[in-house]
């Protein structure tokens, strides 16, 4: 549905219009409640006939005028990251309001901020038939609210804040699991992968969004190249990726996957369907390797990217024993599919 509202961001001023456009087609009873809660001793009677006028006629830019028999009211509505000055409105000879983010007013003017408008404005729909006209346009100016960054904080769920010390103690204690598991896995990896070293591991920001992972240098792999090991609970898998950055083996890496049936058939035969990882501050791609679309990834830039292959072993599949062994085999199975693309040597 095309939310009639939805235009506003398009020049100064067309919030304070699509607010006055509100309140002009919408029963009375809106317009004194909001008069009401700017502290402004005025009403207007019910069935009254409303005229709105936008831009005041000789006022400052952006503000506009809704008058009612016995009422004159200045309105000017400031809109995110517009320059906000609101003492012009002053100038007008009419009852001045002004809402804003803050909802700060210059002395002599009622002030109201976005976020008390918003919430008079859903007690107000709670009064209204969502198929009358008066609560039908309510929630289609709420609606427009959010997309201009105007949304208040709602608070926390009662049971948000009774499960999250609970989901936090759980998280913490994944998390020394899974550093046990890390200091099996690497004498795993090092004999599967000689030379390999730890370098990375995850930040405080990325195990809070649940993504846990080593990362290792690997002289097979050479400068441009390394391999990782993730836990990743919303995908709920682990994971082991080799990623190559820009350099002649991730160049090669589009060549091969697109025109070496040695290397797809490689990765075809590896345990756990592969997938191409293509990374950029910009994107982020995800492509399935088994079966391969070689007209995808000849249609793909691969100089925008950083490319990974990913095998994921699902936490449901767990072994009962020797994980971190398993988890190292993987890691080896990975790079020796991709070893063409770090032996050829780029003239």
């Amino acid at each position: 549905m095309i939310n009639l509202f939805r235009p506003v961001p398009a020049q100064q001023g067309s919030l304070t219009a699509a607010l006055l456009a509100l309140l002009e087609h919408s029963d009375r009873g809106l317009l004194n409640g909001l008069l009401k809660r700017a502290g402004i001793d005025l009403q207007a009677k019910p069935g009254s006939e409303v005229t709105v006028r936008f831009p005041v006629p000789g006022g400052p830019p952006g503000a506009g005028l809704i008058t009612a028999p016995g009422l004159e009211i200045a309105v000017a509505a400031q809109q995110p990251g517009e320059a906000w000055d609101p003492a012009p409105l002053l100038t007008v000879p009419a009852v001045p309001l002004t809402i804003s983010l803050a909802g700060t007013a210059p002395p002599g003017a009622h002030g109201l901020s976005w976020e008390q408008v918003d919430r008079w404005l859903a007690e107000a729909a709670a009064r209204y038939d969502p198929e009358s006209r008066t609560g039908f346009l309510i929630e289609q100016f709420r609606a427009v609210l959010p997309e201009l960054g105007i949304a208040y904080f709602e608070g926390f769920e009662p049971d948000q804040l009774t499960a999250a010390p609970e989901a936090h103690a759980t998280l913490n204690k994944f998390y020394e699991t899974a550093d046990r598991f890390f200091d099996q896995l690497a004498p795993a990896l090092a004999a599967a992968r000689p030379g390999a070293a730890q370098v990375r591991q995850a930040r405080p920001e990325e195990l809070l969004a649940g993504y846990c992972y080593r990362d290792y240098s690997d002289p097979a792999l050479g400068a441009t190249g390394f391999l990782r090991v993730a836990l990743n609970l919303p995908e709920q898998q682990l994971q082991a990726v080799c990623w190559l950055m820009p350099g002649s083996a991730h160049s090669r890496l589009g060549d091969l996957l697109t025109g070496d049936p040695g290397v797809r058939g490689a990765l075809a035969r590896l345990e756990h369907h592969p997938l191409l990882w293509l990374w950029s501050p910009a994107e982020e791609k995800k492509l399935a390797l088994d079966p391969l679309d070689p007209e995808q990834l000849e249609a793909l830039d691969w100089s925008q990217f950083h490319a990974g292959v990913q095998v994921g072993l699902p936490f449901d599949q767990f072994p009962a024993e020797d994980l971190a062994g398993r988890v190292a085999a993987l890691t080896e199975a990975v790079s020796a599919a991709l070893a063409p693309a770090f032996s050829a040597v780029i003239h």
